[in-house]
C-alpha cells in the first residue's frame, strides 16, 4: 500500500492537498484534507471565528418548547374533560347508599368511580345521611348504570329519586 503523499492543488483553493491511495476509506482522506485546509486556509479560518448564531439563547428555546407542549397537553386533558361532562340542564339523581362511614377514602373511590363514566358526575355528597346527588346525560348513562356501578364498588343502594330543579 502507498502511503498518503502531500502534493500541490490544482483546483486553486488550498495551498495543498493531501492525496490518500483508493485502497484507504473516503473518511480517512476526509479526516486528512479537512483539518489540514481549516487551519491553513484563511476564509475558512476567519469564517470560523465570526459569531454567525443570531436569536435567542438555547436554554431560552428549550424552555419555551417545554412550556408550549405544557400548555397544549393541559389544554388537550381540559377539552377532554369538558367533552365528557353534562349539559348544565342534565337530569339529577339522589341516591341513598349504604357505607359511606368511612372519613375519605369512600368518598374519594365513588367520586373517581363516578367521575370516569361518559356524561356523569357527582354534583353533591353527604357522608352523614348516606346520600349523593348526581348529575347525568340520559343519552350517555341511565340510572340503572349509575346503580350498578355503585353496587360494583361496595356501596349497594337503598333507594334512588330523581331531583326536581327550579329555574
Amino acid at each position: 500500500m502507498r502511503p498518503a503523499t502531500v502534493r500541490p492543488s490544482r483546483q486553486g483553493g488550498a495551498p495543498f492537498c493531501v492525496s490518500v491511495p483508493a485502497a484507504r476509506e473516503p473518511a480517512i482522506a476526509a479526516w486528512n484534507w479537512l483539518p489540514d485546509r481549516a487551519y491553513k486556509h484563511p476564509v475558512i479560518l476567519n469564517a470560523q471565528r465570526k459569531n454567525t448564531r443570531t436569536g435567542l439563547p438555547i436554554w431560552l428555546r428549550i424552555t419555551a418548547v417545554g412550556v408550549l407542549a405544557f400548555i397544549g397537553v393541559a389544554a388537550s386533558l381540559a377539552y377532554r374533560d369538558s367533552l365528557r361532562e353534562p349539559a348544565e340542564d342534565a337530569p339529577r339523581v339522589e341516591f341513598t347508599i349504604e357505607g359511606l362511614d368511612c372519613p375519605v377514602w369512600c368518598a374519594v373511590r365513588l367520586t373517581e368511580s363516578i367521575d370516569g363514566l361518559d356524561g356523569a358526575r357527582v354534583e353533591r355528597m353527604d357522608q352523614k345521611t348516606g346520600k349523593v346527588i348526581v348529575q347525568h346525560d340520559p343519552a350517555r348513562q341511565n340510572e340503572e348504570t349509575l346503580r350498578k356501578l355503585f353496587g360494583e364498588r361496595g356501596f349497594p343502594v337503598q333507594s334512588s329519586q330523581a331531583v326536581v330543579t327550579s329555574k
